[in-house]
């Protein structure tokens, strides 16, 4: 048997029912016994057919849906490295790289009494958002800081206000060369 049109848009018709594809509805739509309907749905391989289109359909959903998800990790990447660079820029500004009397760079607070728990909050917030920006590319976030003494540096005055005044004073943090 030649599929023909009719069989076609019978098939169509068909697919179209979903989970109440019958073939006594199709019978009654195109007109025609329930065994012309049964001969074409064996002749032109209907339950395949069905079965076909739905892996297809699933794949072309799969696909778009993996091409937003792609899309919108990197559009929230580019705004996370955006707002990275202006977190570094404020919290650089918090210290003054000099030399030391023994030639080595240190890097000298430069912030005031009311304005370090900013520079504490301006930390944390670049950790959280180089930790958003790992997630989201799947990786995990290292345990330590770049900046030596900088973990120490945050618990200390989070934890003793005594301290916080003494360190605002002369406050050295030693850092790796060029990583501030």
């Amino acid at each position: 048997m030649i599929e023909r049109a009719k069989h076609f848009d019978a098939f169509e018709f068909y697919y179209s029912l979903g989970d109440t594809r019958n073939i006594t509805e199709v019978a009654r739509k195109f007109a025609v016994s329930r065994a012309s309907v049964s001969k074409w749905s064996r002749s032109f391989n209907w339950r395949n057919r069905v079965i076909q289109r739905d892996i297809e359909i699933g794949r072309s959903v799969s696909d778009k849906t993996n091409e937003f998800i792609i899309n919108t990790k990197a559009d929230y990447g580019k705004e996370i490295e955006v707002n990275l660079k202006i977190l570094k820029t404020a919290i650089n500004s918090a210290f003054e790289i000099i030399t030391n009397e023994d030639g080595k760079k240190v890097a000298k607070l430069r912030i005031e009494t009311h304005s370090i728990n900013d520079l504490i909050n301006l930390i944390n917030t670049s950790e959280r958002l180089i930790r958003l920006k790992l997630d989201l590319i799947g990786e995990s976030f290292p345990n330590k800081f770049i900046v030596e003494g900088l973990d120490e540096f945050v618990q200390a005055i989070q934890s003793d206000k005594g301290l916080k005044e003494k360190l605002l004073g002369a406050l050295e943090v030693t850092i790796k060369k060029g990583e501030l």
